[in-house]
């Protein structure tokens, strides 16, 4: 993954908490944190939706058009997306993301959410914000 993509994360960080009063954790903090999806890697061509907690900044989820990754009650659980990058579906969840805000390389969900109906009946909803982007070849900046 290129510089590029880490730097384009970050900002898209950024921008989701410029207003929030939570601080994100330092780098050396987030590296050993066992309360979110570990960092996920788009390969060249390969576009991803990385959805971040409103409240906290964690990641939660991850999907590209062929694998899908979410963090629910301290596991994560392998999603199966199905329909057209990036309006996706997953099996027993739904994916609504809302309206979309422009970004440099990509794009950002204010206000997506995941849910699906639980063995009890209820329907649990997860707020998100999530930014769409996708890797790119590196390039020689030098």
């Amino acid at each position: 993954m290129s510089w590029i993509k880490y730097i384009l994360l970050l900002i898209g960080l950024g921008v989701m908490t410029a207003c929030q009063t939570t601080q994100i954790a330092n780098s050396s903090d987030t590296a050993a944190r066992t309360d979110q999806l570990p960092a996920q890697v788009l390969h060249d061509g390969e576009c991803g939706l990385f959805g971040f907690s409103k409240s906290d900044a964690k990641l939660l989820f991850f999907s590209s058009q062929i694998r899908g990754l979410y963090w629910l009650n301290g596991a994560t659980r392998s999603l199966s997306p199905q329909g057209v990058f990036p309006d996706l579906d997953f099996e027993n969840y739904t994916l609504d993301l809302g309206v979309a805000e422009p970004l440099e390389d990509g794009r950002r969900y204010p206000d997506a959410r995941l849910s699906h109906t639980m063995d009890d009946g209820f329907r649990r909803i997860q707020p998100l914000v999530i930014l769409e982007t996708c890797g790119r070849p590196d390039t020689d900046l030098g």
